[in-house]
């Protein structure tokens, strides 16, 4: 005996959140008729409590497309659908921070709901945090980047401390930074940790004790420095290029230096941490890089006349 329409199908679990019937042409199809009385129940007056109702502000059917507005509740969201073919709820989303959701239809109807999500799961720590150079006002850091759970909110920064107190906010792609308020032959100890989107904070990471010099007044200019390096035992190699940035492993500009091993870049900024690398190169192309060395040019005011 075939399953009547109601044993064949059962409405979704009642959980909180929006929903709406979506058809993908028409309502002409007849086993959905109990469907959309369920959706009718489901759609109103259900909200998490403490929180105001997420309110689907439109729905819009664009080339096989839908696009869903919504308002209230409290971010992050997800977006879920139920089909007849599916029998239960699916995410169609990652963590939304916003009142947008753009998605395929769904077969001739579907039950879609935006749900406020949680992510109590903190990122991993991350990891490596270093000293990379030193002046007597100046501290360059740098640390590896870490990631946040597959099914949390995303990392969204990283916090530096510094004597247990924040220093500072990165944005989540930044894995340095330049300390420029130290105090001469003072010690700080630093760790950083990592925040997610919805606000979670990882552990620290291990500190690394950093002891500042004492400022001694440099000669010559600000906006240079000189370079020598041992040439490659490869008979091969007929020169080098010098590269060189303001982030670590992020060379920004190069020369080629022939078959030279010293080398004066200049145009450097004061106050301003560079990192250098040099490459070997050879009728068949270039090396990899070098260990990269790290500078912080002096202040202005640290020069000697």
């Amino acid at each position: 005996m075939r399953p009547s329409q109601t044993e064949r199908f059962h409405p979704p679990p009642r959980l909180r959140g929006r929903l709406l019937f979506v058809p993908r042409w028409s309502f002409s199809h007849s086993p959905l008729v109990q469907l959309v009385l369920v959706v009718l129940l489901l759609a109103f007056g259900h909200s998490a409590r403490g929180q105001s109702s997420i309110l689907i502000r439109s729905l819009a059917f664009e080339r096989g497309w839908v696009t869903l507005n919504w308002e209230g509740g409290q971010p992050p969201y997800r977006v879920q659908v139920y089909t007849e073919g599916l029998g239960r709820w699916l995410d169609l989303s990652d963590f939304i921070f916003g009142g947008r959701f753009d998605c395929p239809t769904f077969g001739d109807a579907a039950l879609f709901r935006v749900r406020s999500a949680e992510d109590n799961q903190a990122p991993a720590p991350p990891g490596d945090l270093k000293l990379v150079a030193a002046r007597c006002h100046t501290a360059a850091l740098s640390w590896l980047a870490t990631e946040d759970d597959d099914a949390g909110s995303g990392l969204r920064a990283y916090h530096l401390y510094r004597n247990g107190s924040l220093l500072a906010e990165l944005p989540a792609d930044e894995t340095f930074f330049l300390d420029r308020t130290a105090e001469p032959e003072t010690q700080y100890d630093y760790t950083v940790t990592a925040v997610d989107r919805v606000g979670n904070e990882s552990a620290a990471s291990p500190s690394v004790t950093v002891t500042t010099p004492t400022c001694v007044a440099a000669s010559g200019s600000t906006s240079e420095i000189r370079l020598v390096w041992d040439g490659s035992e490869d008979s091969r190699v007929s020169g080098y290029v010098v590269h060189w940035g303001v982030r670590p492993g992020e060379y920004l500009w190069a020369t080629d230096n022939l078959d030279s091993t010293s080398i004066t870049v200049g145009g450097l900024e004061p106050c301003t941490a560079y990192f250098f690398a040099v490459r070997a190169y050879d009728d068949e192309g270039e090396s990899g890089y070098s260990q990269e060395i790290a500078h912080i040019t002096p202040e202005v005011s640290q020069i000697s006349p």
